[in-house]
């Protein structure tokens, strides 16, 4: 369908006010939210993917007869703005390519596009500008939106809703003040979340707790101090391994001297470790010296080279247990293979007993990891036996007072044990190299005053906890996830000195703004009462707690409160509307923003405004390979309009896979699913201009087939499967339809006139545009976006349906001779039955046979060269080419 046509119907909705709902309607309501849109850059069909099934459900409660309410606004709190405008004022040439692409999409004119990056150095330009786009890429896509309570999260009626918040979260004993480890950018001074952080909405960062343990080294309380995930080995360290390409330092803090890599110095003070550096010196002047094993310090230890120990991560030191940690045994082979004096003498110390577990050396080789060049295969081997160890191992005869424990308990042990002789400490690391968006690092810091949401009571998490468990959530698996992580979360930074955001309201200075993630959890009540806000013109003084307090939890104002009125009638459509029916978004936010909204609602408002359900969609791939703009294979949704359509977009977003598995938009399929589309419009469109009404059996049976077909597309709709409501609705039903031509060779429109009306129905969900165009070429009398439809029902003829599949496989047989008849194209085709009810189908279908075959068809004929008529038997006639 061409873009002026889907142009037609957006301008149409819109001024016909269609997705505009009502809370006087006596219809069931439907309240469903997809996350809000990040307007920092066009949206891609990657986006499309989430925003199309939500589109797709609407549009089913909508058929349903179910009151729907789907509203949308923007989230431009948080650093990636800003990133954004920062990157602008320095000139950075790669930003400005990219936000020249970027505004290109929307804009043609050179010089106005050129005016329009200037004015990106401020970052509100950037938000407002995207934001008015976003908002035409999904009207353009065909979503369903109700655009009336449209917002930002830097509106200030939004912000005093968001302090009306954090001062319910602090009266519930869930914001608390302390030192905690958080995510953190040296460069910005400034706590980061996911939203900050390159790509880390898909691949997360968190933080991990490394031991410090301290070896005594060279004079009384001067340790090298080694970094370790994995305390409970050291009763099998051979040595310690120091990388003599990087610089170390000897440092002084609290009474003693360390050792440590200079790089990892910053980190340690970060986390609140104050050093005093004495000295720095190469790592080659260490090398061949010894230390003591804490555990028993007349256990002298050599110090060998090894340069896959870094700086970036831990202390640059490492102890080594060859025996049980891959790059160890590695480091230690080749040593030996160069007649090192020191690492000859070494053999490892076997301390972990695991089933199935037939050594390091076969590990190795199972993942062909022989040198240290083979970092893929060592590292996969690591994760491996360090897995396998943690659930199975026993600690074994040599492990002193661990001998026995599994390796869980003996972690615990052995961590006391230092802790009470002094000779462990701990560092905190991301789990992975991470930078912000504006491509500064992010480390680990322990930060005086900050401020955390506290997830961490066992009252809180059993009561969200009960909310997942009664919840339907699809696909299901997902379920499990959402447990996990409501157990895995305890303290939260909540806010930080830099980005866009809201004044946090505890504290009297204005540099502490709210993150950007602790800010959007339970936004939905605020779609509710947005509109009324506004339409009473209250100012941002009257927008205080007790005033939230009556809109949103029905508490009563002073009956002389100018403000009661508009609070009331905001309580009464938050009963209406309340709760949430229905959020979808993507497994990525399950660890974040889902687990925050499900925490939130469970301890700010009563049970019966608790969410009732969630559903998640996989992301969407290009052609196998993620999209990125590294890649250049990014397809933004006005491209997509532009070359594909609205209606294909989505068609084939829905159709390639369904919500648990990752989408994959393969060009060359495109044009295959845009072939069948056009076939299902050619289809439809023929049935609307025929005059023919005349049923015969063939044509009810066709009907009942549709019916059928449609009525497994509206199960599909009903329970999530979108995948296959698409294939149902217009897959299966054109090949039913192309049964009918090729078995009965008549035109299919009077039987396809009596199921008219649902199969457009049927389609709208995905296909809405096609519909409404249909809708209005028959006549339906009413917009398709607002009717309902019942689920079709049928009742399958037998009779025909057996003799379709006949004829059918007298058709795969006839193409199967004429291959075995090599030469020339057959002129003549002879089928031969001795069964009086198949000879009577096969006349009925001789002339559709001939014309499908492309040559005549006789049935029964006298011509039998070969005695096929003897042959024949029921169910598999013969036949005869010439």
């Amino acid at each position: 369908m061409s873009t002026s046509l889907e142009q037609k119907w957006v301008e149409k909705w819109h001024s016909l006010h269609v997705f505009e709902p009502s809370s006087l309607s006596k219809e069931k309501k439907f309240f469903f939210t997809v996350p809000y849109a990040y307007p920092t850059g066009p949206l891609h069909v990657g986006h499309g993917r989430t925003y199309t099934n939500g589109d797709v459900t609407a549009r089913f409660h909508r058929l349903k007869g179910e009151n729907v309410f789907w509203p949308m606004g923007f989230h431009v709190t948080g650093t990636p703005v800003l990133a954004i405008s920062d990157a602008l004022k320095r000139n950075d040439e790669e930003m400005k390519k990219l936000y020249t692409e970027y505004v290109g999409i929307y804009e043609k004119d050179p010089k106005k596009i050129q005016s329009l990056i200037q004015s990106f150095v401020d970052p509100a330009n950037v938000a407002n500008y995207f934001a008015s786009h976003v908002q035409e890429d999904l009207q353009k896509l065909g979503c369903s939106i109700d655009w009336r309570p449209m917002f930002t999260t830097m509106d200030k009626e939004y912000q005093k809703f968001i302090h009306w918040q954090f001062r319910k979260l602090y009266a519930k004993g869930a914001l608390v003040k302390g030192k905690y480890p958080i995510l953190y950018s040296p460069a910005d001074k400034n706590a980061v979340g996911e939203d900050d952080i390159k790509d880390g909405d898909t691949d997360k960062v968190q933080i991990q707790e490394y031991t410090l343990v301290k070896f005594p080294f060279d004079k009384p309380n001067a340790f090298l101090v080694a970094s370790t995930l994995r305390p409970e080995t050291l009763f099998g360290c051979t040595n310690l391994w120091i990388n003599p390409q990087i610089e170390y330092a000897r440092t002084r803090w609290n009474n003693e001297e360390w050792i440590i890599a200079e790089k990892a110095i910053e980190k340690l003070q970060l986390q609140g470790k104050k050093f005093e550096i004495m000295e720095k010196f190469s790592g080659q002047s260490l090398i061949d010296k010894h230390a003591s094993n804490p555990l028993d310090e007349k256990t002298k230890i050599p110090i060998l080279p090894a340069s896959f120990v870094s700086a970036e991560k831990g202390t640059g030191v490492v102890y080594s247990v060859p025996a049980h940690a891959p790059w160890d045994f590695i480091a230690l082979y080749e040593l030996k293979q160069q007649k090192y004096p020191s690492a000859e003498k070494i053999s490892p110390i076997t301390i972990i007993d695991t089933p199935g577990f037939e050594g390091i050396e076969k590990l190795l080789a199972a993942h062909k990891a022989i040198s240290l060049k083979h970092r893929e295969g060592i590292q996969a081997a690591t994760e491996e036996i360090y897995k396998k160890e943690f659930y199975e191992g026993k600690m074994n005869l040599k492990n002193g007072f661990l001998v026995g424990m599994s390796v869980q308990h003996a972690k615990e042990k052995i961590l006391q044990n230092l802790i009470a002789k002094s000779r462990c400490d701990s560092l905190h690391e991301p789990t992975r190299k991470a930078f912000t968006r504006a491509g500064n690092p992010v480390v680990v810091a322990v930060m005086d005053d900050q401020w955390f949401l506290d997830y961490s009571s066992k009252e809180w998490k059993q009561k969200t906890h009960s909310l997942v468990e009664k919840m339907p959530i699809y696909p299901e698996y997902f379920k499990k996830s959402i447990h996990e992580a409501i157990d895995w979360l305890e303290k939260r930074p909540c806010i930080r000195k830099r980005g866009l955001g809201t004044k946090f309201p505890l504290v009297e200075s204005d540099e502490w703004m709210i993150e950007p993630l602790s800010d959007s959890t339970i936004y939905m009540v605020f779609y509710i009462a947005v509109t009324h806000i506004r339409n009473a013109s209250l100012s941002v003084e009257q927008l205080d707690e007790a005033f939230y307090d009556a809109a949103l939890l029905g508490k009563k104002l002073p009956t002389n409160d100018t403000r009661a009125a508009i609070a009331n009638k905001i309580f009464e459509e938050v009963n209406y509307w309340y709760p949430n029916d229905l959020r979808h978004t993507a497994p990525a936010h399950i660890s974040n923003h889902i687990s925050f909204f499900l925490f939130t609602h469970t301890l700010l408002f009563p049970e019966k405004f608790w969410p009732r359900g969630l559903t998640f969609n996989e992301m969407l791939v290009r052609n196998g390979v993620k999209m990125s703009k590294s890649k250049g294979n990014v397809i933004p949704l006005q491209h997509a309009f532009r070359d594909y359509s609205a209606d294909l977009t989505r068609l084939f977003i829905v159709s390639s896979a369904s919500f648990e598995r990752v989408a994959d938009w393969k060009d060359n399929q495109v044009p295959q699913v845009k072939s069948k589309l056009n076939d299902v419009e050619r289809t439809l469109t023929r049935a609307i201009e025929s005059t023919e009404n005349k049923l015969t059996p063939a044509h009810e049976w066709l009907v009942e087939n549709l019916r059928a077909r449609l009525s497994e597309a509206y199960d599909a709709y009903d329970k999530f499967e979108y995948m296959y409501a698409a294939q149902k609705a217009f897959f299966e039903t054109l090949n039913e339809v192309k049964r009918f031509r090729k078995v009965f060779g008549a035109d299919e429109s009077p039987a396809v006139k009596q199921v008219l009306k649902e199969w457009i129905l049927l389609l709208s969900p995905i296909t809405p545009f096609l519909a409404e165009e249909l809708g209005e070429r028959a006549k339906l009398g009413k917009l398709v976006s607002q009717m309902t439809v019942a689920k079709p029902q049928s009742k399958p003829n037998k009779a025909i349906e057996e003799q379709v599949v006949f004829i059918e496989g007298v058709l795969q047989d006839l193409e199967h001779v004429r291959k075995l008849v090599r030469g020339k194209q057959p002129k003549l085709g002879f089928i031969y039955s001795k069964d009086s009810r198949e000879t009577a189908w096969l006349r009925d279908a001789q002339q559709a046979l001939s014309k499908h075959t492309q040559f005549e068809i006789r049935v029964n004929d006298a011509h039998d060269p070969l005695g096929k008529m003897a042959k024949s038997v029921k169910g598999r006639p013969a036949i005869y080419l010439e």
